[in-house]
């Protein structure tokens, strides 16, 4: 694995017979650079861990939660947690979407997904369109990448996330008003008006 990580095997390590333990017990073959990711780094974070998005609002996200492998807590199990149509209520869905695999969750808990015909990597917005009988999986995602490889060349750290944001017009009005808010917001607790 090319891609700096931070915090490798949070959980322990797991091996290529793992996985294979894993795929065979879910009827799954997950794409080779990930099986490699697993055995490397099981759950482990990455340093460059922001989509940058496309300009739009909240198009930009972290990637927070990498799912492993082994004895880790349910929010951090791939063993539960790689089921997008049982674990986001999707089952009138189930046949369109079999082929989505949960790997990660980005800050807001919107899962990211292998299409595992493809390799090819989803954002599923799962807060942002109601499923229903005129509902599409395309209209509440989007494609961030081809591969898992490739979506490590679109990440980028977060302090360069920072810097990209420093320079959209309005970021130093904004700062400033989040500082006022924080400075009332400690005037407001220090009176007893909010608790810590």
């Amino acid at each position: 694995m090319t891609a700096k990580v931070i915090d490798p095997n949070p959980y322990g390590k797991t091996t290529l017979r793992d996985v294979e333990n894993f795929e065979q017990r879910h009827g799954l073959k997950l794409p080779v650079e990930y099986v490699q990711y697993l055995v490397d780094v099981n759950g482990g974070g990455l340093k460059n861990c922001v989509f940058p998005g496309d300009g739009t609002p909240y198009s930009d996200f972290k990637i927070n939660n990498f799912l492993a492998l082994g004895e880790v807590p349910d929010y951090a199990s791939l063993e539960s947690g790689f089921n997008l149509v049982k674990n986001y209520d999707l089952s009138r869905f189930a046949r369109r979407l079999r082929h989505f695999f949960v790997f990660a969750h980005c800050s807001s808990g919107n899962p990211l997904a292998f299409d595992l015909r493809d390799g090819a990597i989803w954002y599923y917005q799962n807060d942002h369109a109601e499923p229903s009988w005129f509902w599409s999986f395309k209209r509440a995602s989007r494609k961030l990448a081809n591969s898992f490889g490739e979506l490590h060349t679109v990440l980028m750290s977060e302090e360069a996330h920072q810097q990209k944001l420093s320079q959209e017009p309005g970021y130093e009005q904004f700062q400033e008003q989040l500082k006022a808010l924080k400075h009332q917001r400690a005037e407001e607790v220090a009176r007893g008006d909010w608790d810590q």
